[in-house]
């Protein structure tokens, strides 16, 4: 069973006033921090927007897909990614480029608990709280594939029930200057 990686990294970081996906932390551009995360899927692909010609050198060898209409929300975008999937994807797990304190233990936690029959959808869990990365079922992928606006899949979260994984890692997203200091 395929499950591809979809690594949200198109909008134009407004809060922040440039493109935090290239911001550092730890050393490393918070999109490298992405991209290591969605490497426990079996594949990935990341959706450029305001900043895409800034990324190319961070995405060498990664498949990527520009929204060119990004400015019309997550919800958007999320559905553009979701309506290029290859027709052997059989589920779909969602990553922000600007959470760091997500790793690839935690990916690979939800999509083990999707192998494991889980159910549709699939989430994350920090301390009692939903977060990122959030698996979703093919089953679900045309109701993806309707999103739009900026509220992403959360009309989704609302409709299916969804199985909680307590995993490990800070789900905080990288939004402005303070939320980037705490994370230096």
């Amino acid at each position: 069973m395929s499950v591809w990686a979809l690594v949200l990294a198109a909008g134009a970081s407004r809060r922040l006033g440039r493109p935090k996906q290239l911001e550092v932390v730890r050393g490393r551009p918070l999109l490298a921090h992405a991209l290591d995360a969605a490497s426990a899927a079996d594949e990935v692909l990341v959706l450029t927007g305001a900043y895409a010609e800034r990324m190319g050198g961070l995405l060498p060898d990664v498949p990527v897909l520009h929204i060119a209409n990004w400015g019309r929300g997550m919800g958007h975008v999320l559905a553009c990614g979701v309506r290029a999937l290859p027709p052997e994807a059989e589920a779909v797990v969602v990553l922000l480029a600007d959470t760091p304190g997500i790793g690839a233990s935690a990916v690979g936690e939800v999509i083990a608990a999707w192998h494991a029959g889980a159910g549709p959808v699939v989430s994350a869990e920090y301390d009692g709280v939903s977060g990122h990365p959030r698996l979703f079922d093919r089953s679900l992928f045309a109701e993806l594939g309707d999103l739009e606006g900026d509220t992403g899949a959360a009309s989704l979260l609302q409709r299916h029930p969804v199985a909680l994984v307590p995993v490990l890692g800070d789900p905080v997203d990288i939004d402005d200057e303070e939320t980037l200091a705490l994370a230096r």
